[in-house]
């Protein structure tokens, strides 16, 4: 504490100034810990936040996909039905008329 109190000019009676700076700095690093420390973690939150948001978009995109998919397939199961259909009633009519 000497080497302080040289340091900052002050005579060995001047504890109480030292006192006083001391608390300062000590009061001024804890307030701008906590700053920093509410900065990382609202810039966490807002990471966190966007890579919901992208893992949400991501998953929709996956699910467009995959209905587009079964559409298509949907789709090309009908035709081939109504194809089946046809082929059928044909087949029905032609043996109607034969006998």
């Amino acid at each position: 504490m000497i080497y302080l109190l040289i340091a900052l000019g002050l005579t060995p009676g001047g504890s109480s100034t030292v006192n006083i700076y001391t608390q300062t700095i000590h009061r001024t690093t804890e307030l701008t810990t906590r700053a920093t420390q509410l900065t990382i973690k609202q810039h966490n939150n807002k990471n966190k936040k966007q890579q919901q948001e992208h893992n949400n978009n991501k998953n929709k995109t996956i699910d467009n996909k995959k209905n587009t998919t079964d559409n298509k397939n949907t789709t090309a199961r009908t035709t081939q039905l109504k194809t089946r259909t046809k082929l059928l009633t044909t087949r029905t009519k032609q043996q109607e008329q034969h006998n």
